[in-house]
């Protein structure tokens, strides 16, 4: 006889062989489609750079530090100005880390033996804000690259397959599949820059060090993961004081003693620390201090155009306020005369809003602690315990680093997308949060690099030569200059960053009502992470 659950769960299996499907079909239209907004070209210079350097025996940052010194030299004896010395010109933006990685898909092809070789082969030949057509070298490496970030792409989709289920009480293969279509609507929306930038490893490495410190593997390994991502992007660093909670035992006896929970917590924070540091020292020991660039690369980058920030300053520029929009630190920025006190407070007002996250973050999984009736585990850990509650506190941590910083570029979006699809809420909360977030992404997209160039940042003139690497050489005589934005591009942006900012206060705000009714002596905490979190968003 036939079970009457039996249709209902042939009907889950084949959904669920449609959504990976769906998948395979939309990473090969990815695959083969024209990357709008890509930085693989940028990525390209910096690898077959390397690879030069490397002939010569020397490091990226020692090569590039005396190409400048020979352009200076021959600008000086043919009586031209001095090529820019500053941060933006001679610091590249990457950590070391990450370099490496720029460097894998250069395997395939072959030694660039000499500078005339390298500078030969690394030519844009045709620019526009749509299009750019590459050299044949270029080329190779940016397909050879996309492959790369095709198989970060799988790894991606397989370890959310693995990590689904169960996130709530009475989810089925339905629910399972709503999730990954959350995913591939959300990544699709995102398309241009899935295979075209560094943020798809990040999100994996995150989800790889989230996923081991919820294990029962030692949390050792997930401090060693999350040192990588750090290595890797600097941004991970925020979730440190969500991993060291994490990180914790779960027994109610161990959090009655203040001194002891205090010595964990920092022990934890600078083993943590200490892993961040020396995964990177053998870098720094081959490179020299220059494998520090990075960080003042990015300390003297301005308001980029798509930033919070700079959309408070689009909206005073409708009443009158100046703004000017120029090219810097490889996209653009937005200056005015309030500018510089919005970058002096950005990391103040970050670090003001992360810091207040950790307390509640603290609180919250110390009542959590305290409140179960039932005893975890031996030598079980909070985020062993509690799963679901560091999955949304991660989500938040991330998204206040989004929100407010100087910089939100649409590819950021790809860090927080599998977290989203894993959010462990009510049906219609996730239904409602995650329909929020697909939209954001929709915006990101349309505003760059759909209507960009059009609406938010609409160029006056055109650049008059392009120099080698991809670099954009423009006349004296002829600057680019950039207008905008227009009242549809401001809106746009407006509804991106508002809608955005909203789903980052929902997430605090129900965070908050978690450990409120955590705290409330009538209530009484469930054991399961997956009930305590089933309802309220």
């Amino acid at each position: 006889m036939t079970s009457p659950g039996n249709p209902r769960r042939r009907a889950g299996k084949v959904a669920l062989i449609l959504v990976v499907l769906v998948f395979l079909v939309s990473r090969l239209y990815v695959l083969a489609a024209y990357p709008l907004g890509s930085d693989v070209p940028i990525y390209a210079f910096y690898a077959l750079q390397n690879q030069v350097a490397s002939h010569h025996g020397i490091s990226l940052f020692a090569y590039r530090a005396q190409k400048l010194q020979q352009d200076t030299e021959k600008a000086k004896a043919a009586g031209q100005p001095a090529p820019d010395a500053s941060d933006e010109a001679t610091q590249v933006e990457y950590p070391p880390l990450a370099l490496a990685f720029l460097w894998l898909p250069t395997l395939g092809l072959g030694d660039l033996p000499t500078d005339s070789a390298f500078w030969a082969s690394a030519q844009v030949k045709y620019f526009s804000p749509y299009r750019i057509v590459l050299s044949a070298r270029l080329e190779q490496y940016l397909w050879y690259y996309r492959f790369v970030l095709l198989i970060v792409d799988l790894l991606l989709f397989g370890l959310l397959w693995a990590a689904l289920p169960p996130l709530g009480p009475g989810e089925g293969r339905f629910d399972r599949v709503e999730r990954l279509t959350v995913y591939l609507a959300c990544n699709l929306a995102l398309w241009p820059f899935l295979y075209g930038r560094l943020d798809l490893v990040l999100a994996l490495l995150v989800l790889v060090a989230w996923r081991v410190l919820v294990s029962r593997a030692s949390f050792f390994w997930a401090f060693t993961l999350l040192a990588l991502a750090v290595n890797f992007k600097v941004v991970p660093l925020v979730l440190v004081p969500v991993w060291v909670v994490g990180s914790l035992p779960a027994e109610r006896e161990w959090w009655r003693s203040s001194v002891r929970v205090g010595a964990s917590l920092a022990g934890r924070t600078a083993l943590l620390l200490g892993l961040i540091v020396a995964i990177f020292l053998p870098f720094l020991q081959f490179l020299g201090p220059d494998a520090l660039g990075f960080l003042a690369y990015h300390r003297e980058r301005g308001l980029e155009v798509l930033s919070v920030y700079s959309l408070l300053l689009m909206g005073l520029h409708f009443l009158g306020l100046p703004i000017t929009i120029t090219r810097s630190f490889k996209s653009l920025g937005l200056q005015s005369a309030l500018s510089p006190l919005l970058v002096s407070l950005s990391p103040w007002l970050e670090a003001g809003l992360l810091l207040g996250a950790t307390g509640l973050l603290l609180v919250h999984f110390r009542r959590l602690a305290e409140k179960t009736p039932e005893a975890p585990p031996p030598r079980a850990t909070l985020a062993q315990t509690y799963p679901n509650t560091l999955l949304c506190y991660t989500l938040l941590f991330l998204m206040l680093f989004m929100a407010f910083n100087k910089v939100f570029s649409p590819q950021y979006l790809l860090w927080v997308v599998p977290l989203v699809c894993l959010l462990p809420v009510s049906r219609r909360g996730r239904r409602w949060f995650a329909g929020g977030f697909l939209l954001v992404c929709i915006l990101s997209t349309i505003l760059f690099p759909y209507l960009f160039w059009s609406d938010v940042a609409i160029p006056v003139g055109l650049p008059t030569r392009i120099g080698k690497g991809g670099l954009i050489f423009l006349e004296e005589e002829h600057p680019l200059r950039f207008l905008g934005p227009s009242l549809r591009g401001f809106f746009l942006l407006a509804a991106r960053n508002l809608l955005f900012l909203g789903l980052t206060g929902i997430l605090g705000r129900y965070l908050v009502r978690q450990a409120l009714a955590t705290g409330d002596s009538s209530s009484v905490v469930q054991p399961a992470d997956q009930l305590q979190l089933a309802e309220g968003l």
